[in-house]
């Protein structure tokens, strides 16, 4: 599937900010909020991680994602692909992979064997206006991957990162005119590598 995916990073004290633009704007919450639960992979030479920071196209990112409840039973993932080309983004969802994949890591064509790398945590809302789909998280908060979940230590920062997605190109640009934030570049992957050190 292709779209468009524009971010916006704020403090928290604009967090008001952004919630008047959207009573303002009448715009409608789309579902209740819910914690996302990430756990992000990259091959043993960090080229995920690289692509990303350096802007490489493509790139991929390669997460297993839940919802609402963290604990490691594979069953309630889904695995996701996201590819950077220069022009757009695409996602897949797979919910037919290896039950090993924590273990024994995941083969990507691009980038070899991938394993599991760090664990991202944060709470979102969705939004919606006309063709937009606006989340807000919060509460972010990083860890290194353990299996064992016995050394988990999850490290919380203060970043707020808002996402504007449109599947129409045309209209991708439709938001910038009433939005009261300017566009970043803001990876949760690359930045939970950086605040836990892991190269």
């Amino acid at each position: 599937m292709l779209r468009i995916e524009n971010k916006y990073g704020i403090s928290r004290d604009k967090k008001v900010l952004f919630f008047k633009w959207i009573n303002n704007n009448k715009i409608k919450k789309l579902f209740p909020s819910r914690c996302i639960y990430s756990i992000y992979f990259d091959n043993n030479n960090y080229d995920i991680y690289t692509n990303s920071i350096e802007g490489n196209v493509p790139r991929k990112k390669i997460r297993l994602r839940k919802y609402d409840f963290f604990s490691y039973e594979i069953n309630n993932f889904v695995l996701e692909t996201k590819e950077t080309n220069f022009t757009t983004r695409s996602k897949k969802i797979l919910r037919e992979f290896s039950r090993n994949i924590l273990t024994n890591g995941y083969y990507d064509k691009m980038y070899g064997n991938c394993y599991p790398k760090i664990i991202v945590t944060y709470k979102r809302d969705y939004f919606v206006y006309k063709s937009h789909r606006i989340t807000f998280d919060e509460n972010i908060q990083y860890g290194k991957f353990d299996i064992l979940q016995k050394n988990l230590v999850l490290s919380s920062t203060n970043d707020i990162i808002i996402e504007v997605k449109n599947n129409n190109i045309s209209k991708s640009n439709e938001i910038d005119e009433i939005f009261p934030f300017a566009k970043t570049r803001f990876s949760k992957y690359t930045n939970g590598v950086d605040q836990l050190r892991l190269i």
